[in-house]
């Protein structure tokens, strides 16, 4: 292991919530290049989006508690909620060979972050969860059937992308720059990868007023990177389960 390798830095101030979340994302990077440096070195890119998204619903940091507190989760139960949120994109990237895999990757996530989160305390303020980050998701909850992803073009269980974010709403039909009917039907069928990229790439606001649209999308340079490298990931057999993968043509 390369000194790069070793860890990845912090970039934010000092003892604030960000720089918590560049610690979990080193010791997920930990775990997964101990398992497995190759494929460490395919997704390094992805990594702070799945501590993003674990870190946002906010029981990871429970860890940090007594034991005995009645409102803290035990460990296997914080254990089995990242699994939750990690396992459909950990089986698509093939970090993991099946859900069992995954579970015991993520009881060793959570066991190395205990140890870390102890061994260097910090202010309960280092844990407070923004709730307004842009990384937020503006997703709709709705499931929907395998299809051809808009940006990628691979097979994948897609979701509604809003070309127009939730968040925004409110504020674009106030000033009437879209009628209710375009808000709410504007959108394309993505992928959770493009999905989550895409909203981790623009704002809300800039994605309301200069990406809404499928072409404008396609420009942005960093979508256009991750489109890029996605299309070359694996994707969904149309009739098989979802750890049955196939590399996209």
């Amino acid at each position: 292991m390369t000194q790069d390798q070793d860890e990845i830095r912090p970039t934010s101030s000092p003892n604030s919530p960000n720089e918590r979340i560049v610690e979990l994302a080193n010791v997920l990077y930990q775990v997964l290049y101990q398992r497995n440096p190759e494929i460490v070195e395919g997704i390094e890119g992805l990594i702070e989006y799945f501590v993003e998204e674990v870190w946002k619903q906010g029981f990871i940091q429970q860890l940090r508690m007594k034991e005995d507190e009645k409102t803290r989760l035990a460990d296997d139960e914080i254990a089995s909620r990242v699994c939750d949120i990690v396992k459909d994109d950990f089986l698509t990237f093939s970090i993991c060979e099946s859900e069992n895999d995954c579970l015991e990757m993520c009881n060793e996530i959570t066991k190395q972050w205990k140890i870390f989160i102890n061994s260097n305390p910090t202010s309960d303020s280092d844990f407070v969860i923004n709730s307004d980050s842009e990384s937020n998701s503006d997703d709709d909850d709705a499931s929907y059937e395998p299809g051809t992803c808009a940006l990628c073009h691979r097979h994948m269980p897609l979701t509604f992308h809003h070309l127009i974010p939730k968040k925004t709403h409110k504020k674009v039909l106030r000033k009437k720059l879209f009628t209710k009917t375009e808000v709410n039907s504007r959108g394309v069928m993505i992928c959770r990868q493009c999905h989550s990229a895409c909203h981790r790439l623009i704002p809300h606001e800039k994605m309301a007023l200069e990406y809404n649209t499928l072409e404008k999308l396609r420009e942005h340079e960093g979508v256009a990177r991750f489109v890029d490298w996605a299309s070359k990931q694996r994707e969904y057999e149309s009739t098989h389960h979802l750890k049955n993968l196939r590399y996209a043509k």
